[in-house]
């Protein structure tokens, strides 16, 4: 999980904490249409394993970006 500083001066900065990565913005892109399942998701990412989409959903729903 990505902690941010507590006075993170620049909101670009603030935000690739947030969701920098290789797969956090996919994810997210994916859930722009609407709730999904995590096998709906795992079959619009096949590249993706199961192991790091639950860990990285895990760690979107902690930072507050996702909702279960």
């Amino acid at each position: 999980m990505v902690k941010l500083k507590e006075q993170t001066k620049c909101p670009v900065t603030a935000t690739l904490q947030l969701i920098g990565g290789r797969w956090k913005t996919i994810i997210l892109y994916t859930l722009t249409t609407g709730t999904k399942r995590f096998g709906e998701i795992a079959v619009r990412i096949p590249d993706i394993s199961r192991k790091v989409l639950t860990e990285q959903l895990k760690e979107l729903e902690a930072d507050g970006l996702i909702l279960r």
